[in-house]
């Protein structure tokens, strides 16, 4: 809106920064995300599925052990990629 200059607000991302936040935030949560659309699907449809819901039971019941390991061991990953897209930012004087 032209209130302040760009080099006054150091802590705003520009659009591409922003973009890269949020792939990297989408692709950190998506396990989750699809896990509990897998979870919801079996118990609407293929939990009385016989035989295929007992298998699918079973493979969706090793993602859910899976994922949290998964997400523990990429968690480093995660912090370096969200500390690479943020921008520095200096503390005005007085601060």
């Amino acid at each position: 809106m032209g209130l302040v200059t760009k080099e006054e607000v150091a802590s705003y991302y520009d659009d591409s920064t922003a973009n890269a936040r949020f792939s990297a935030l989408a692709r950190r949560w998506s396990p989750l995300m699809w896990l509990s659309i897998l979870w919801i699907v079996w118990i609407m449809y293929l939990g009385d599925v016989d035989p295929w819901g007992l298998y699918s039971l079973i493979v969706i019941g090793a993602f859910t052990l899976i994922v949290p390991v998964y997400m523990l061991f990429y968690s480093s990953k995660h912090m370096a990629v969200m500390t690479r897209l943020t921008p520095d930012y200096e503390r005005p004087k007085g601060h």
